[in-house]
């Protein structure tokens, strides 16, 4: 799923995705009742979910999915409202829920920004940067970015904005920006 998103519609967008997250639980129940523990957690693994962003994935995949979804659409939300006066886009392209690609894209006149963003447990922190910023290295963009989870790492404050081999880091706390939206 791709996105144009800028200030005039990033908070309806993050509404939307967060509504279709409120039809998850409801399969996860359904089975819950009716599944021993084995099959249960089968199911959450293997079988499509057939509800939220990607019914056509396990709950296992969905997870994945959505909790990188949300380091880009709060990460967008960022750059747009606290981090403008540093990066001069008014609008990002962003692609949810794949896993090629430019993850956060941006383009003003002849300035160009590309990202790569991800959510991962800490102990995975260190392979997934590691991959990340060697894709982000690929990009011919005059910003480039590496977005992810603030509890990635143990301390985010030393991580966040840090300017790295022409990669600026953006940690983005996930549940922070959840508990504003007042759910």
């Amino acid at each position: 799923m791709s996105l144009t998103l800028n200030k005039n519609c990033i908070d309806s967008e993050i509404g939307h995705y967060l509504a279709k997250l409120s039809e998850v639980k409801e399969p996860i129940r359904r089975e819950a009742n009716t599944l021993d523990s084995y099959r249960l957690i089968k199911f959450m693994k293997r079988h499509p979910l057939g509800a939220g962003p990607y019914p056509d994935v396990s709950f296992f995949e969905n997870c994945n999915r959505i909790f990188s979804d949300l380091v880009i659409l709060f990460g967008v939300k960022r750059l747009l409202y606290e981090l403008g006066s540093q990066f001069p886009f008014t609008e990002y392209y962003a692609a949810l829920g794949t896993e090629q690609g430019i993850d956060v894209e941006a383009r003003e006149e002849s300035v160009s920004l590309a990202g790569e963003a991800f959510s991962v447990a800490r102990t995975f922190f260190p392979t997934k940067k590691r991959s990340a910023l060697k894709s982000a290295l690929n990009y011919d963009a005059e910003y480039k970015l590496l977005l992810f989870n603030s509890d990635a790492v143990v301390n985010p404050v030393d991580w966040d904005m840090k300017n790295e081999q022409g990669i600026c880091y953006l940690t983005i706390d996930v549940e922070y920006y959840l508990s504003e939206l007042d759910l």
